[in-house]
């Protein structure tokens, strides 16, 4: 039987957790992600175009790619072997042959685990790259815009699990290393480029590459069982609906700290049970175990969805439901339409 907890590949929500217990959508679900779609890549005027730069070759790098370019905006991507976020200095050489107007890293070290076991690589990636990327951008007047995450919070009040959603001003409180260094790498681009942005977000997952949904998926497809926490609660986001948001809004991102994550919450068993639904597989393959069962090397919080006070304040829409994002993941990967 396989293992699975929230994926280490996934990078790792706005407003207060939703119906935990649902899986299958209604037709008014289904409605709203096709009007949020439309929402969030209804083409902008050709004039607001800028060239783009993409940090990150992984499932938010294309993502953010696709959406971009959707938009009617110039951008490349940087993969890894261009830039090694190891020896981020190289950066500089890469801008001089660029005409940018904004950067994007969405490259990182997300492996949590391995952040555990080797915090000093976690730190060159998650740490230090992100603050030498900002020097060099704002010594070029590019501006830029850095991906992090919920596990920034320990999902803990005093000794109680937490109930309700962090907002950007929530003191963090990292238990992993993977959590400590992408707190640390906040601080490091932010003292180096002010006016950069950091934006927040949790589980990521689309149809490509590795993520959580993936996984599940393939063990449904071959009838087997999969064992999955069911006492950590986050909003599993789609990649499509976090691009397609950014591609549109990204000249309002505020600088500094900024969530943006999938609506509501739920636990990773019963998002798997929802995703297995979807997908015309059974949910009685959907094993609910603890964390302290899964004994992974690096803690998790068991509460990480994060809410926006900045949003609203800049009459900015919030992402669509994680059960949304889920509908699409699985209207893409079967083929099926949701009813």
């Amino acid at each position: 039987m396989a293992k699975l907890s929230k994926p280490d590949d996934s990078q790792d929500n706005t407003g207060s957790p939703g119906n935990s217990d649902a899986a299958r959508p209604n037709e008014a679900d289904v409605d709203l992600r096709k009007q949020a779609e439309m929402n969030l890549l209804q083409p902008i005027n050709a004039a607001r175009s800028k060239r783009h730069l993409v940090i990150g070759a992984g499932q938010l790098g294309r993502a953010l790619e696709r959406a971009l370019a959707d938009m009617r905006n110039p951008v490349r991507v940087i993969t890894r072997a261009e830039l090694d976020l190891r020896k981020p200095e190289r950066f500089r050489k890469i801008l001089d042959g660029e005409e940018v107007d904004r950067v994007w890293l969405t490259a990182a070290a997300t492996a949590v685990d391995w952040c555990e076991d080797n915090a000093r690589e976690a730190e060159l990636v998650n740490t230090d790259a992100p603050g030498v990327i900002a020097e060099i951008c704002r010594d070029r007047g590019v501006a830029l815009a850095h991906f992090s995450t919920d596990y920034v919070f320990s999902g803990i009040d005093g000794k109680e699990p937490r109930k309700n959603p962090y907002f950007e001003d929530d003191e963090p409180d990292p238990l992993s290393v993977y959590g400590r260094t992408k707190l640390e790498g906040e601080a490091r681009l932010l003292d180096a480029h002010p006016d950069a942005s950091v934006i927040r977000t949790s589980g990521l997952f689309s149809t490509d590459g590795k993520n959580f949904f993936n996984a599940v998926y393939a063990k449904g497809k071959a009838g087997e069982t999969v064992r999955v926490v069911n006492d950590q609660v986050t909003a599993p986001t789609n990649v499509f609906h976090l691009a397609g948001w950014l591609a549109r809004h990204y000249e309002q991102i505020p600088r500094d700290i900024t969530h943006l994550a999938a609506g509501g919450g739920v636990s990773w068993r019963r998002a798997a049970e929802a995703a297995f639904e979807l997908c015309g597989f059974s949910t009685a393959l959907v094993i609910g175990i603890t964390s302290e069962d899964l004994g992974r090397p690096a803690t998790r919080p068991r509460y990480s969805v994060l809410g926006s006070r900045i949003l609203p304040k800049l009459a900015l829409p919030h992402l669509p439901s994680w059960l949304e994002g889920l509908v699409l993941w699985a209207t893409e990967k079967t083929g099926r339409t949701q009813a």
